[in-house]
């Protein structure tokens, strides 16, 4: 890691907490993997393609979903399950809304960027407070595993540049949802009410654009949103 752009990006933020990815604190959300080459993933992105604002989200990319390196990765981390390999990049600077799956996400930090992560141990009644999310630093060319249930959502920038990475998730992830099991999330009132996507629980803020877009107003507390270096 990079320890002079660490500490600067927490002197740009001194009123949160910002630990490393690499840290103890992260032990509950994930793990870094440091035995797999990830340059065949590296070879395949264009640096310069970014959107021209906000996030850009494609769950499902054949060049490199074909890649040998997705086949070991879906061995490695997903137990031989069907899997899609994506990209999320853009220049986000606020936490958004928060989303957990039921299986691991696998990340490919191809810049620096943030993630802000929480627990769904911690939803009560379907909210949850910002409050009790975490905060860390992913280096630049990081591979990292997110635990199944582990809450997250776009990755931050860290440059005024924007941030590039992979998304790894099982085949279908973040599909739309039948529309009979649609319905039934809307009329009832378990978890089921946060089923927003397949394998996609979501949490928005009240009035934000997730909620109109259909997403349970669950979160509370800030939009926590942080400044680029």
């Amino acid at each position: 890691m990079n320890s002079k752009t660490f500490i600067k990006f927490q002197q740009e933020n001194p009123d949160y907490t910002i630990h490393p990815v690499s840290s103890d604190q992260f032990l509950s959300y994930g793990r870094t993997i440091n035995n797999i080459d990830i340059s065949p993933f590296q070879r395949k992105i264009d640096y310069k393609e970014t959107p021209g604002e906000g996030v850009e989200y494609i769950a499902d990319i054949a060049a490199l979903s074909s890649l040998p390196l997705a086949k070991e990765l879906a061995v490695t981390c997903f137990g031989e399950m069907e899997i899609q390999v994506g990209w999320c990049r853009g220049f986000n600077r606020l936490l958004g809304a928060l989303e957990y799956h039921k299986s691991s996400e696998v990340i490919v930090s191809l810049t620096d960027c943030i993630l802000i992560l929480g627990k769904t141990q911690q939803i009560s009644n379907n909210q949850y407070h910002t409050m009790n999310t975490e905060i860390f630093f992913v280096p630049q060319n990081t591979l990292l595993e997110l635990y199944s249930g582990t809450l997250h959502f776009a990755p931050i920038a860290v440059h005024k540049t924007g941030f590039i990475t992979l998304i790894i998730l099982p085949k279908k992830t973040n599909l739309p949802l039948n529309k009979s099991i649609e319905q039934n999330a809307t009329e009832n009132k378990n978890e089921t009410q946060l089923l927003f996507m397949k394998n996609k629980w979501l949490l928005a803020f009240t009035g934000s654009k997730q909620e109109k877009k259909g997403a349970y107003p669950g979160l509370l507390g800030d939009n926590i949103g942080l400044n680029q270096i």
